[in-house]
């Protein structure tokens, strides 16, 4: 018995690596040999998706986002590939993904021209790369709840940042105010100048944003992660874990630390 048992697990060792589906999934027909593999050269090819203001992005593909007057989606990849894409939009999302599990296939871009945007959120392994700055935005939210990365540019009224995940975001924005929070192992990268920040680690993860400069900030940890901001005028501090928080300017500064996690001064 325990032989079949050691047999019978070394097969499934020897399988399932190669069951792997592109779209980060792994089927139960990959499994049986099913699955698709992409076929021929790499195309761009003219996506026919109505128009949107929130982009879902589930699986490894990447995305390249620019902002313009009028709305365009291409995708570059393997055709049989690309014509795997969900082309449904949601209410006002779109939610990137692959209608059916793929074996192998070469990559796969996204190419999307929009006016604006509301909601980005990756929950795959996939990529987003802002091309230029998006501007005149009101309310943003940007997430990341897997092992993706978000890189982006934008311009708004209130934006708010969250990973949840081991992905990263990164951003060079001007906004009003701004949330951060991190919940899991990835790290937020911030840039540019915002009125009012306000920051929470309940992960191991960290919040830099040394190069964003604004007049008051609230920063929370309860996590092991650290946190670095550039503040001129109040910076409200509470630490209930072991992450530190490294703060430049002169604000006027109120702590609360019942962790093992400090507040220390630089420059």
């Amino acid at each position: 018995m325990k032989i079949q048992l050691i047999l019978w697990m070394a097969i499934l060792g020897f399988v399932l690596p190669s069951c792997y589906s592109g779209n980060g999934n792994v089927g139960a027909n990959n499994f049986f040999g099913g699955g698709v593999n992409g076929e021929g050269e790499m195309i761009r090819k003219k996506l026919d998706v109505r128009d949107f203001e929130s982009i879902d992005l589930q699986g490894s593909m990447d995305i390249v986002l620019t902002q313009g007057d009028g709305f365009l989606v291409e995708a570059e990849g393997q055709e049989n590939i690309i014509d795997l894409l969900n082309t449904a939009v949601d209410g006002n999302t779109w939610k990137v993904r692959l209608t059916k599990n793929v074996r192998n296939y070469k990559g796969l871009t996204v190419y999307i021209t929009m006016p604006s945007l509301k909601n980005l959120h990756v929950s795959g392994s996939g990529n987003v790369r802002g091309a230029n700055t998006f501007e005149g935005l009101g309310v943003v939210d940007i997430g990341v709840s897997g092992s993706g990365n978000i890189q982006l540019g934008l311009q708004g009224e209130s934006v708010e940042t969250r990973v949840s995940g081991s992905g990263n975001i990164q951003l060079e924005l001007n906004a009003k105010s701004l949330e951060a929070r991190i919940s899991g192992s990835g790290d937020i990268k911030l840039a540019g100048q915002s009125d009012n920040f306000d920051a929470g680690i309940m992960g191991s993860g960290d919040i830099n944003a040394a190069n964003l400069k604004t007049r008051s900030a609230g920063v929370s940890i309860a996590g092991s992660g650290d946190c670095s901001v550039d503040v001129s005028g109040s910076l409200k501090v509470k630490i209930a874990g072991s992450g530190d928080v490294y703060y430049t300017g002169e604000p006027q500064v109120e702590q609360k630390v019942s962790g093992s996690g400090e507040v220390k001064r630089r420059g």
